[in-house]
């Protein structure tokens, strides 16, 4: 059967794994574009989270730096600061100080940071700027996929030591994580069908930990709740927790179901004559609008998991408070 858009004679378009279409490979580095925006962004806004305006206290000399957990914990902290510089440096130091103690914001940033490493050295295969474009199997391209590959995969023990931090868990499951990704990070390479396995335990696989653990922080009625105070649920644009996990699980349910409609358009876009193809194959595929839909996803669960984290921080900021810790 004739074929009025016959690609059978470029096998690095259609095969599994390949896709040398510059759809494909613009979009790869407009994912990994956001990618660092969003890596930009998070880190900027740790340790920002600020307290409740009504409890904000102008005469001891914090202002827009934020407040204290409460009345006798203001009485505390005031006592130990004699000018407005110094209590300033003082709420500077604490909110660092939480931050070092909660540490879900650092593992989400380490799985972008990943995930970023990943997809800019898929952009690269696919374009072909060091070998033939689309063949995995090309010169420097199979080091360039086992990079893509491995830090797939350590993005997804990140993700994992994220939902760990999260639920605030035995630091020993850090340990097994970490193991795990540099342990699994290092087999997939060797598999037959390493592209597949590695999306499955860099992405699905970890997403769906991480989801539980933020389903359990924002509606359990038991261990592993994210206990952030009423009065400390209107600050700003952060809102209550469960509104922070919501934003961040739909972020990633947008992931998947592109994800979906990638393979499901694969069978039309990804052959040697995409005809039938909805989109305008192939400049433009399955896998160019799975990687837009992709940035989306990531921009949604990003925006939801500073929400998340700053929840967090402000739950370790009010128990240093009580627990007195950081004092002169």
């Amino acid at each position: 059967e004739n074929c009025s858009m016959d690609l059978s004679a470029q096998p690095n378009y259609y095969e599994y794994g390949s896709d040398n279409s510059a759809g494909c490979w613009v979009t790869n580095y407009v994912l990994s574009t956001c990618i660092f925006v969003y890596v930009v962004c998070l880190w900027a806004r740790r340790g920002t989270a600020t307290l409740p305006r009504s409890r904000r206290s102008k005469r001891n000399g914090l202002g827009s730096l934020g407040s204290v957990a409460s009345d006798t914990s203001k009485a505390t902290f005031a006592s130990h600061t004699t000018t407005r510089t110094h209590n300033q440096a003082e709420e500077v130091r604490r909110r660092g100080a939480s931050v070092r103690y909660q540490h879900t914001r650092s593992f989400f940033v380490a799985k972008y940071l990943m995930l970023f490493i990943s997809v800019l050295a898929a952009g690269f295969v696919h374009q072909g700027i060091f070998a033939s474009a689309g063949d995995v199997d090309d010169g420097d391209n199979v080091l360039l996929g086992a990079i893509t590959e491995i830090t797939s995969v350590v993005a997804g023990a990140c993700t994992v030591c994220c939902a760990v931090s999260l639920l605030r868990l035995n630091k020993i499951v850090y340990v097994i994580a970490a193991l795990a990704g540099v342990v699994g990070s290092v087999w997939v390479v060797f598999l037959d069908d390493s592209f597949t396995i590695s999306r499955a335990l860099g992405g699905f696989v970890p997403d769906v930990v991480l989801i539980i653990a933020i389903c359990i922080g924002a509606w359990s009625c038991c261990c592993g709740k994210v206990a952030v105070p009423p009065e400390d649920q209107d600050i700003d644009d952060f809102g209550p927790f469960s509104q922070s996990a919501t934003l961040c699980i739909f972020g990633a349910l947008v992931i998947f179901i592109g994800a979906f409609v990638q393979v499901t358009l694969g069978n039309m876009c990804g052959v040697p004559c995409p005809k039938d193809c909805p989109l305008p194959a192939p400049m433009f595929n399955h896998n160019a609008l799975f990687h837009l839909v992709q940035a989306v996803g990531m921009g949604l669960s990003a925006k939801g998991m500073d929400k998340v984290c700053r929840s967090l921080e402000v739950q370790r900021y009010n128990e240093m408070l009580v627990l007195g810790i950081g004092k002169q």
